[in-house]
C-alpha cells in the first residue's frame, strides 16, 4: 500500500486503474502484493519509451487486451490445454475462456 501512495501517479485515475487491473489479471495468489504492480519504485520518472516487464515478460506499456491475451496463452500453456482448470486458474467461468478464445482468434 505504501508504494501505491508514493506514486506521483501522473496519469491519475486511469493508470491507477490500468495498474490494478493488471495486477489482478496477472496474479498466481489470491492478494496482489507489490511484486504484482508495475510501480516505478525510482525517484526519477521513466522515459516514455522505458517498458516496464511484469511477471512473465508481459510489458506494461502494452493494452489490457495483449496483456489478457499473453495470460490466457501462458495459462493454457501451463494446464497443457485444460481449459477447465485454466479458467479456474484465471477466475473466470469456462464459457468466459471460451468467449475470450474467439475474442482473440485462438479457437482450434
Amino acid at each position: 500500500m505504501d508504494r501505491i501512495l508514493k506514486y506521483a501517479w501522473p496519469g491519475n485515475v486511469r493508470e491507477l486503474m490500468n495498474a490494478v487491473e493488471r495486477a489482478v489479471v496477472l496474479s498466481r495468489s489470491d492478494y496482489l502484493d507489490e511484486e504484482d504492480l508495475p510501480l516505478s519504485t525510482r525517484e526519477n520518472e521513466r522515459s516514455e519509451d522505458e517498458s516496464v516487464l511484469l511477471k512473465g515478460g508481459v510489458s506494461a506499456n502494452l493494452p489490457l487486451e495483449d496483456v489478457e491475451k499473453a495470460t490466457i496463452l501462458r495459462t493454457l500453456e501451463s494446464t497443457m490445454g485444460n481449459k477447465s482448470e485454466a479458467a479456474r486458474r484465471l477466475g473466470i467461468t469456462r464459457k468466459t475462456l471460451h468467449k475470450k478464445l474467439k475474442k482473440y482468434g485462438m479457437m482450434s
